[in-house]
């Protein structure tokens, strides 16, 4: 899991969304709500939308979710890997988004960017719903 990642998200990668709060999950129906994918408010220290995800390509299942439990999970705070959403690249390209590494805190992590930065939030639920429908559901354990 350690090999060097090329600086470009190919469009056949695997784009992994790990799910910490169940209120993100249709169990019933094995699906991923659209909030799960929604990027982030601009910040004066983050002004860009951004939504974190992690480039799992290559690595086995138990590596995949040792890293949402080092580097998303917060059991201080009671905030635990409840469930993943995986996706190809390429789908984030469809919605004329991008992924753009970023190496903190893990090697693996990137942010969906380009999100439209208009008031109404219903372009970018539009998008975040694509990715959503189009993620496969891992789910771990509900608790």
């Amino acid at each position: 899991m350690n090999e060097l990642l090329p600086s470009d998200v190919s469009p056949d990668e695997r784009i992994t969304r790990y799910i910490l709060n169940k209120r993100y999950i249709k169990s019933d129906k094995r699906e991923i709500k659209v909030d799960a994918f929604l990027p982030t408010n601009p910040k004066p220290e983050q002004p860009e939308r951004q939504t974190s995800v992690y480039r799992t390509t290559n690595c086995e299942e138990t590596e995949i979710w040792s890293v949402g439990d080092h580097y998303v999970a917060n059991p201080e705070k009671n905030r635990l890997v409840l469930a993943r959403g995986d996706l190809f690249a390429q789908t984030v390209y469809s919605q004329d988004l991008r992924i753009v590494p970023h190496p903190s805190p893990h090697p693996r992590h990137a942010n969906i960017v380009n999100w439209p930065n208009e008031e109404s939030s219903e372009h970018r639920r539009a998008k975040a719903l694509l990715l959503a429908q189009a993620s496969r559901l891992i789910v771990r354990h509900l608790a």
